[in-house]
Formats: structure tokens, sequence, C-alpha cells
């Protein structure tokens, strides 16, 4: 198995390229709920795993019991690491209702958009 070289990926976003599909679909998909200042951040201050798949790495931050994922890739050519890819999770619905950062129907997107069907818990009562 290849070693990653994390000196690749700083946790710095402006040393960052975005894919197209990033900027295109994924920042403006609005069931996904993720924007520019969560991706910003879980780069910067999120844990950096080995990814599966077509890309290198996986950024993970949790966000009040929804974790925001970012995956990235190498440019060898031009020297710079891109941003493939990202979407937010639904861990701990009751710690994020809880937490006023996200509203009942954010999590039923985020959920719906992951695996295609809503949370059958009812969160106004966690």
């Amino acid at each position: 198995m290849e070693e990653i070289n994390l000196s690749h990926f700083p946790p710095s976003p402006s040393e960052y390229d975005f894919s197209d599909h990033f900027k295109e679909d994924v920042i403006q998909e609005e069931g996904r709920n993720l924007d520019w200042n969560k991706t910003f951040q879980t780069i910067k201050y999120g844990n950096i795993n080995k990814a599966e798949g077509n890309a290198d790495v996986e950024w993970v931050r949790d966000y009040h019991g929804v974790k925001c994922y970012i995956l990235a890739g190498y440019n060898s050519k031009k020297e710079v690491p891109v941003v493939i890819t990202g979407w937010p999770a639904v861990h701990d619905p009751r710690q994020a209702v809880n937490s006023g950062q996200w509203t009942e129907e954010q999590l039923r997107d985020i959920n719906e958009f992951n695996n295609g069907n809503g949370l059958e818990e009812d969160f106004r009562y966690p």
C-alpha cells in the first residue's frame, strides 16, 4: 500500500485547488448543506485520514453532531492538492438539534441526500 505524503495536504485551504464538481455541484446543491466556510474549517481544523477509492485523503470535522467530509487528491503536475468532493453526514441527531446549529429540516435533507430516505426519529424530542 502506498504511503500518503501528508505534506502535500496542509491544513491551509488557500493552498488547495477545487475541482469543477466541487465548485459547481457540491457547494451549490441545497440538500447537501455544505458551504465554503465549513469546507475551509474542515480542512483547517479537521482530522486527516487516508481515503479509500480515487481520493488520497479525507478531512473530517464534527459540527455539533454532523460530520463534514472533504476528499482531496494531489495534482502532481501542478504540485497542488485538489478538493474533489465533500458532504455532511448526521451522526448524532440529538446533539445536532440541541446545539441549535442545525434545523430538523437540514438534518432530514442531509440524511436524505446520503441514503435516499428521511430520518424516522422525531428530532423535536431529543
